[in-house]
């Protein structure tokens, strides 16, 4: 009886996805931001990026744009000279030309993860440089301001109190607001003083240690939080937002929030230092 041979393994040769539709790649990264949790939106961004540039590679082209139209360097300079033109013309902000570029750069980094280009085939921050983003941007908080805010409020005040530790959780986290707002009670370790932020801007979840001194506010603040509910005839539960105006509603003072505009989270950490 003849043994039986193994199969030949055939040539391997690559497929060339250079003529793969933009439009197609576009579907892909919405479905590859889906999966990984992104925001709402961040979501909305690329999907705008990516629909912005198929239009104006379709304009330029006059077809429909594919992977190889998009590695072209010259054909990527034309594109932007037409953001510069809509810059002169006042039909676009210096800030939406910042924005379409950063989408960019988030499409190719999906591409370079994909294996649909070499990192060396970048074109954003190589054939393109980043532009420069004119819009005026806030001070930050001054030291000397973050220094006096506690002094501002009467800490044997339940009101006053609850803002407090509103303003002062906000500096530890760098969260928003409405992220603030959404945290649980259950989401907060009194013991070791860590709040798990569960609907921060870029989706997913994240754990902060706040502060020795933002810890003693907020034990406090729940603790005459509970005293009075005990009054009422409640209890404060897991489920309960960690924050909450005296009369238990979700609230936040517009007022306070304009106070938090942070230039990078270096100068931050260097505050959170220095307030202990």
């Amino acid at each position: 009886m003849a043994s039986r041979k193994a199969p030949l393994i055939r040539g391997y040769r690559e497929v060339d996805m250079g003529g793969t539709p933009l439009e197609e790649l576009a579907h892909r990264h919405q479905d590859a931001l889906e999966a990984d949790q992104k925001s709402p939106k961040t979501c909305r961004h690329y999907a705008w990026g990516a629909r912005q540039a198929i239009t104006d590679l379709a304009t330029l082209l006059e077809r429909p744009p594919a992977l190889a139209d998009w590695l072209d360097p010259d054909l990527q300079r034309r594109r932007y000279r037409l953001f510069a033109e809509r810059e002169r013309s006042g039909r676009w902000r210096r800030a939406t030309t910042c924005c379409q570029f950063r989408a960019d750069s988030g499409w190719e980094s999906f591409l370079v993860r994909e294996g649909l280009m070499a990192a060396g085939e970048r074109i954003m921050g190589r054939a393109i440089r980043r532009p420069r983003d004119t819009t005026p941007q806030k001070a930050p908080v001054s030291l000397e301001l973050l220094r006096r805010i506690p002094t501002l409020y009467d800490q044997d005040r339940y009101e006053q109190l609850a803002e407090l530790v509103r303003i002062l959780t906000l500096v530890d986290t760098l969260v928003r607001a409405e992220g603030l707002c959404a945290i649980r009670c259950d989401e907060y370790d009194r013991r070791t003083g860590v709040v798990r932020i569960t609907r921060p801007k870029g989706g997913g979840s994240r754990a902060v240690q706040l502060s020795r001194h933002t810890q003693r506010v907020v034990t406090r603040y729940l603790d005459l939080r509970a005293a009075r509910l005990q009054q009422r005839g409640a209890a404060l539960s897991g489920t309960d937002p960690l924050f909450a105006t005296i009369h238990e509603r979700l609230s936040w003072p517009v007022t306070s929030s304009d106070l938090f505009c942070w230039q990078s989270k270096r100068e931050s950490a260097k505050i959170h230092w220095r307030m202990e």
